[in-house]
């Protein structure tokens, strides 16, 4: 018969070796990982089509939002302003405003 406490050591020292051999691998292929991605970014940095595909989807993409941004804003200030004419004080000046912009020019 083995002495208990000996037998737990062992499987002790066994599972801290593993444990160690794991940790080191998963630190090699951490940093084989990060290579393989520096690598992919350079490729990807010297293709030229890559390139001008992601610029052309950038370009689309910020002219959209920028498109429905505008319409959104313009949209709450025409709310607002016709909101301001229905208000007795306002409503003159806003009313004198809009007749002036209508009228042809030079009058």
């Amino acid at each position: 018969m083995l002495d208990e406490p000996l037998l737990m050591n062992y499987r002790h020292s066994q599972l801290g070796q593993q444990l160690e051999l794991l940790t080191f691998e998963i630190g090699r292929l951490r940093n084989e990982l990060a290579r393989f991605r520096q690598l992919r970014m350079m490729e990807r940095l010297r293709n030229t089509r890559y390139q001008a595909r992601l610029s052309l989807t950038y370009t689309i993409v910020s002219a959209l939002g920028s498109v429905v941004g505008a319409s959104v804003i313009f949209a709450i200030i025409i709310v607002f302003l016709s909101r301001l004419e229905a208000a007795s004080l306002i409503g003159r000046f806003i009313g004198e405003i809009v007749r002036i912009a209508r009228t042809p020019f030079p009058p």
